[in-house]
């Protein structure tokens, strides 16, 4: 990259590997964002994620998918490459119509400019909590099954 700083901020918990869908394209990382889970058929739901939380969002997915809806996860690792697409381009990621959700377990505020601001961001804007990182997604509600609990709550809300 020649036109600005580039950093890479990783995390110090194990994480798998996850598997990239058929025909994925490596160079559409430098886009900011990939599909890297799709739904069946067209999404009721996008789920937005970055880093660890990937894993988390992938899970719930298929807590999710058990439960009818029809989740697309998105892979964001870089939000300002990906706002510098093209319309086009972020629209076929988060379609208009689409419930969008963000997961992020650090500063939440900045993704309502991502899925919009009648998105679900599942955040946690604290920090210094100290242990396990299974037991503070747990605490702060960041296991698959507390996300997709979360995503459930929200979406029966909008329909009420």
């Amino acid at each position: 990259r020649k036109d600005g700083p580039t950093a890479f901020a990783l995390p110090r918990q194990k994480l798998p590997n996850l598997p990239r869908p058929a025909g994925f394209d490596p160079k559409s990382m430098l886009k900011g964002a990939y599909v890297i889970a799709e739904a069946e058929g067209t999404p009721t739901v996008v789920i937005v994620a970055t880093g660890s939380e990937v894993e988390v969002a992938v899970a719930a997915k298929k807590v999710l998918d058990g439960k009818g809806e029809r989740v697309r996860v998105v892979s964001m690792p870089c939000v300002s490459a990906f706002q510098r697409q093209d319309a086009a381009y972020r629209d076929s990621l988060l379609p208009a119509g689409v419930a969008r959700v963000a997961i992020e377990i650090g500063v939440s505020e900045p993704w309502y400019g991502i899925i919009g601001r009648d998105g679900l961001v599942i955040g946690h804007d604290g920090f210094g909590a100290s242990a396990p990182d299974r037991e503070l997604q747990k605490q702060f509600g960041f296991l698959p099954e507390q996300v997709a609990t979360r995503i459930r709550a929200w979406r029966a809300q909008a329909k009420a």
